[in-house]
């Protein structure tokens, strides 16, 4: 009887929402996306996963050596037991590849492996394969860290039931995605309503993601958000997607799956995206006018961000464009872009 209501639950839910989103089929025109997505949105929630207790990220790069090794430079400062990280990258030339090797070779002795993409959805396939019954977050190269941050968090809240955001907090009043501001939810304190669930390393709040707007309602996101990995796993197999943006935009069918749980988010986001440029060619995003083979070049000159400096920078917005802190690779002088 239990089991009815949650597929009639979703059945409504998801199919009211891929009624207004075309997505195309992967194997045959013979089976209509929604089925499929209610196939694996009703397995996923009716069959429960192990958890191993393990985590690992998945970071998505293509062309910005410069961003990506200050992401990876403030991931292992802020975390006090990095998990490990598979970076699946894409370059446009030879310069692009030899500073990937030079990534490389900067972090060779963290658990770090980078993998040049072949085919962008079966390699995200794979990696979610690997991670087995543990937990994964997914980053973008243009993100940089802000706070620290206890990896034990990522293994304790309850995943079945929450979602941990690493990117909002409750000073997030405005989506530059939009260039609107939003409404922030009913926050709540995490530790008196969390059921089930063991405790944060620091002090945590809790809404309703069916409840917000914009960011705030926006549970899927490939910027620093956790989830199972073989839940991700098997709703990524039922939706087409090519590049990040339009994995995350693809797995949006399952919109009403995730909204029916709840966000934990720190007093202070963890985060933040700093879009000074677009690589990508899927979305036409808003962004600043740093290109990226201006950044490729001093990269090259041996300039690197100095990450550290933007250690608990005050923003109000997931994405906020932002001076990038330069020093030189091997001295402590410092410039800016």
């Amino acid at each position: 009887m239990i089991a009815k209501r949650i597929r009639a639950f979703f059945a409504r839910s998801v199919k009211a929402l891929i009624a207004k989103t075309p997505y195309r089929l992967i194997h045959g025109a013979e089976l209509e996306l929604k089925d499929r997505a209610l196939a694996a949105v009703g397995e996923a929630h009716l069959n429960p996963l192990a958890d191993d207790g393990s985590v690992r990220a998945i970071i998505f790069s293509r062309d910005r050596p410069l961003q990506l090794h200050a992401l990876l430079s403030g991931y292992f400062d802020c975390f006090d037991e990095p998990p490990p990280v598979r970076v699946m990258y894409s370059v446009s030339g030879e310069r692009e590849a030899a500073a990937y090797e030079e990534l490389k070779t900067a972090f060779s002795n963290q658990d770090l492996q980078l993998v040049r993409e072949t085919d962008f959805r079966e390699d995200l396939l794979k990696q979610l394969e690997a991670a087995g019954s543990g937990r994964v977050f997914f980053l973008v190269d243009d993100i940089v860290f802000l706070e620290p941050i206890a990896a034990a968090d990522l293994k304790n809240f309850p995943v079945g039931t929450h979602v941990l955001s690493l990117r909002l907090a409750p000073r997030i009043d405005f989506s530059y995605t939009t260039q609107k501001s939003q409404r922030l939810p009913e926050l709540r304190d995490y530790a008196t309503h969390a059921q089930n669930g063991r405790g944060l390393s620091r002090p945590a709040l809790e809404w309703n993601w069916a409840s917000g707007e914009i960011d705030w309602a926006y549970a899927f996101s490939v910027d620093g958000h956790v989830f199972r990995a073989r839940e991700i796993l098997q709703l990524a197999k039922s939706v087409h997607f090519r590049a990040p943006n339009s994995f995350e935009s693809a797995m949006q069918a399952f919109a009403p799956y995730f909204a029916a749980r709840k966000g934990i988010c720190y007093e202070r986001p963890a985060l933040v995206n700093i879009p000074c440029n677009r690589v990508q060619t899927e979305v036409d995003n808003v962004h600043g006018s740093m290109h990226q083979d201006r950044l490729l070049e001093l990269w090259e000159a041996g300039q690197r961000v100095d990450f550290r400096a933007l250690y608990g920078a005050q923003t109000n917005s997931c994405h906020q464009e932002m001076v990038l802190p330069l020093r030189s690779d091997s001295e402590a002088e410092k410039s800016s872009v």
